[in-house]
C-alpha cells in the first residue's frame, strides 16, 4: 500500500521460470488475461504431447515478448515435475527423439494422442494440475493484493523537483544547519524548535536516561551469544514498554512524550547489551562530552564505546540519522500506522514496526555489503568481482530510478571522512562500482549510500542495520502520530467461504 501524494508502484508477480538450452519465453498477460489460465495450460499440454511438434514452434515464436508471467518454453512448464519423478532431462529435448526412458518415441506419442481409450500418464496430470494451480492462485494475487492502493495521506514525506522535504523543509537545508534532533522534535511537532524548546527536550531526553531502571539491562546477559545486534533494536523496544509510567495515557502529547523518552533511555539500552557499560557509568562519560550530539553519542556506542568522534565524524552521523529516519512507505512503516490506527499506542506501534524491519532483514543486507566494501584492496578488485557476477547485477543497493537527493548529501558527507589509506580503499571500491553500474542504467539508492558512510564511519558491518533501525524509530513514531490524529482505520476485509 502506499500513501497518497507517493509514486505508484507496478509491483510483477513472481513466477518461477526455467531456461531450457538459454531459450526463455513469456506469456503475455493481454494475450490469456488473469480468468483464463485454462488456455495457457491446455497449451502447455498439448505441446508437452506433441513433444516438438509444430504446436511448440507456433507457441515459441507467439510469446517472444516482454510479459507478466515468465515462464519456460512450453516443452519445459513442468520441469519441476519432471526433475521431482527422476526424469533426465534429455527425455524432453526438442529435435527428434528416437527412445526415451519411458519408452516411447515420436511415432508411439502421436499414437497415444490419436487413440481416445489411452490416457495420459498420471505425472502428465499432475503436472498439468499444479500448472493450472498456480496460475489461479497468481489471478487471486492480481485481484486481492492491497499493492498500490492508497490507504491515505501523509504530509511527513515529499518528493518536490528539487529534492526531498520533511514536513515541508529540505533535507539539504536540514543536513546543512540542523542536527538530528532538531528532525526529531520537526517530524513530532510540526515545526522546528526554537534554542529555548530544544534545551527543554535535550533535558528531557537526559532525565529519561538517567532514570532508566537498572534492572532492565539484566535481561541482555541471558541472551544466547550468537544473538545479532539487531535483535537488540525489537527486544530494547519490549522492554521499554513495562516501564512506561503512564501506560493508559493514549493522547498524542503523551505519544510524544513516550517518543521523546524512548530516544533518552534507548542508547542507554544498547550501550549496557553491546559494551556492559550501565546508564549511571555511561552518563558519567557522556557528561565530559558535551559536545557530542545524540548522534554522536549514538556512534560512539556503536564502535564499542572508546573511539570519541571527530567533528567531522559527528556531522557524517548527523547526516546519516537525518536521511534514514524517513522512508516512503515500507512495511514496517506501514506496520506502524496500521497498529497506531488500531491501538492508538505509540510504543505498541513501534514494536509492531521493529518485528517487520528485524523479521525482513533476516539476511542482513547491509552487513553484506560493508563486507564486501571492506574486502577489497583495489577498484580494480572489486570491478573484476561485477563482471563475474554478469548478468546478475548488484544484488543490494541499486536500482532503475529517478535519483533521491539524500543520496549525494551522504556521499558529500563521506567525502569528508576520507582521513586514511583505509578509508580512501573503501571509498575507491565503493565509486568503481558505482561508475559501472550507471552504464547500465542501475543508480545508487539511499541504502546503498548509507552503508558506504557507516562502512567509512567504521561502524561494525554487524551494527549498521541496528544504527539504520534506531534513526527510523522516529520516524515510525511520527507515522504512527500522524495515523493516531487522523482516525483513519486501515483494517481491510476478507472475503469468507461459504458452506455447499
Amino acid at each position: 500500500m502506499i500513501l497518497r501524494g507517493g509514486s505508484g508502484v507496478i509491483q510483477q508477480q513472481p513466477w518461477r521460470s526455467a531456461l531450457y538450452c538459454g531459450r526463455e519465453c513469456t506469456f503475455d498477460q493481454q494475450f490469456f488475461g488473469p480468468q483464463q489460465p485454462l488456455l495457457a495450460a491446455v497449451a502447455v499440454f498439448f505441446s508437452l504431447i506433441h513433444c516438438g511438434g509444430w504446436i511448440q514452434r507456433v507457441f515459441t515464436r507467439q510469446f517472444q515478448c516482454s510479459g507478466r508471467w515468465k515462464i519456460a518454453c512450453p516443452f519445459v512448464m513442468l520441469r519441476s515435475c519432471f526433475e521431482e519423478r527422476g526424469c533426465a532431462g534429455n527425455e524432453f529435448q526438442p529435435g527428434p527423439v528416437t527412445a526415451n526412458p519411458r519408452g516411447r518415441n515420436r511415432e508411439e506419442w502421436s499414437q497415444a494422442v490419436k487413440d481416445p481409450v489411452q490416457k495420459p500418464s498420471p505425472w502428465l496430470v499432475a503436472g498439468l494440475h499444479r500448472l493450472v494451480g498456480d496460475l489461479q492462485k497468481a489471478a487471486a494475487a492480481d485481484e486481492f493484493s492491497l499493492t498500490g492502493h492508497v490507504c491515505g495521506s501523509t504530509s511527513l514525506l515529499s518528493f518536490p523537483a528539487d529534492g526531498v522535504s520533511y514536513m515541508g523543509c529540505p533535507v539539504q537545508s536540514l543536513v546543512q544547519s540542523r542536527r538530528f534532533e532538531d528532525v526529531a522534535w520537526l517530524l513530532l511537532h510540526g515545526q522546528l524548535p526554537g534554542a529555548e524548546q530544544m534545551a527543554d527536550w535535550e533535558s528531557h531526553v537526559s532525565e529519561s536516561a538517567s532514570a532508566l531502571h537498572e534492572s532492565i539491562g539484566e535481561v541482555f546477559s541471558l541472551l544466547p551469544v550468537g544473538a545479532r545486534p539487531l535483535d537488540l533494536l525489537q527486544l530494547s523496544m519490549s522492554l521499554l514498554s513495562f516501564f512506561d509510567p503512564a501506560p493508559n495515557d493514549l493522547c498524542v502529547d503523551s505519544s510524544v512524550v513516550r517518543v521523546c523518552r524512548i530516544l533518552g533511555q534507548l542508547p542507554e539500552l544498547l550501550n549496557y547489551a553491546i559494551n556492559g557499560v550501565r546508564a549511571k557509568d555511561s552518563i558519567a562519560v557522556l557528561t565530559e562530552l558535551g559536545e557530542l550530539s545524540w548522534s554522536g553519542r549514538l556512534l560512539r556506542i556503536l564502535r564499542g564505546g572508546t573511539s570519541v568522534p571527530t567533528p567531522e565524524e559527528d556531522a557524517a552521523m548527523n547526516a546519516l540519522m537525518i536521511c534514514q529516519c524517513l522512508t516512503e512507505m515500507r512495511p514496517a512503516c506501514f506496520g506502524a500506522r496500521s497498529t497506531a490506527a488500531a491501538t492508538r499506542n505509540v510504543i505498541t506501534a513501534l514494536q509492531s514496526a521493529t518485528t517487520v524491519f528485524v523479521g525482513q532483514t533476516i539476511n542482513d543486507p547491509w552487513q553484506w555489503t560493508s563486507e564486501l566494501l571492506r574486502s577489497f584492496v583495489t577498484p580494480d578488485q572489486a570491478e573484476a568481482w561485477y563482471r563475474s557476477r554478469e548478468p546478475q547485477g548488484m544484488p543490494f543497493g541499486f536500482a532503475a530510478h529517478v535519483p533521491d537527493a539524500r543520496v549525494r548529501l551522504l556521499r558529500e558527507s563521506a567525502g569528508t571522512l576520507l582521513g586514511s589509506v583505509d578509508r580512501l580503499r573503501i571509498a575507491a571500491a565503493a565509486a568503481r562500482l558505482e561508475k559501472i553500474l550507471a552504464t547500465g542504467n542501475q543508480l545508487p539508492t539511499l541504502d546503498w549510500a548509507a552503508v558506504r558512510l557507516m562502512t567509512l564511519l567504521d561502524i561494525p558491518a554487524d551494527r549498521q542495520a541496528l544504527a539504520v533501525g534506531v534513526a527510523r524509530v522516529v520516524g515510525w513514531s511520527a507515522h504512527a502520530i500522524e495515523q493516531q490524529k487522523s482516525g483513519i482505520s486501515l483494517l481491510p476485509a476478507l472475503r469468507y467461504g461459504q458452506e455447499e
